[in-house]
């Protein structure tokens, strides 16, 4: 019974440390911000309408008519990259818990690539509907 308080008290104390970290801290900040600038973006440019809108520009043939879908389909981009954000994040606590910092932190970078990763898809689709 002890031993299990015990192991509760380590993995409080892992994740108060994960928390203070302050690599974690800015990484996790940038990954919010970025985020929160997707959403404002969808939220301002792409409106519920009866219009569909396009999803996909091809530069050689210019608009790709196979991807023309609902407003509400541009809004599974941000979904998708939180979704991902959390799974980093929880995988990159998992390796910090286990002393591997540096897996831990590129684990950190990884969410970040997915943001603006998140971010560039979603400027390229405000300007093709605008």
């Amino acid at each position: 019974m002890s031993h299990d308080i015990s192991k509760e008290n380590e993995e409080l104390l892992s994740l108060g440390q994960y928390v203070q970290n302050h690599f974690f801290q800015w990484m996790f900040l940038f990954s919010f911000v970025v985020h929160s600038l997707i959403w404002i973006l969808l939220l301002y440019f792409i409106r519920p309408s009866e219009i569909p809108i396009l999803l996909r520009y091809n530069v050689y043939l210019g608009l790709d008519l196979t991807y023309v879908v609902s407003w509400y389909e541009a809004y599974g981009i941000p979904l998708f990259a939180l979704f991902l954000l959390f799974i980093n994040v929880f995988l990159a606590f998992s390796f910090f818990r286990k002393k591997d910092y540096f897996a831990s932190y590129i684990l950190l970078l990884g969410g970040i690539f997915i943001q603006v990763t998140a971010l560039i898809s979603v400027i390229a689709i405000v300007l093709i509907n605008t």
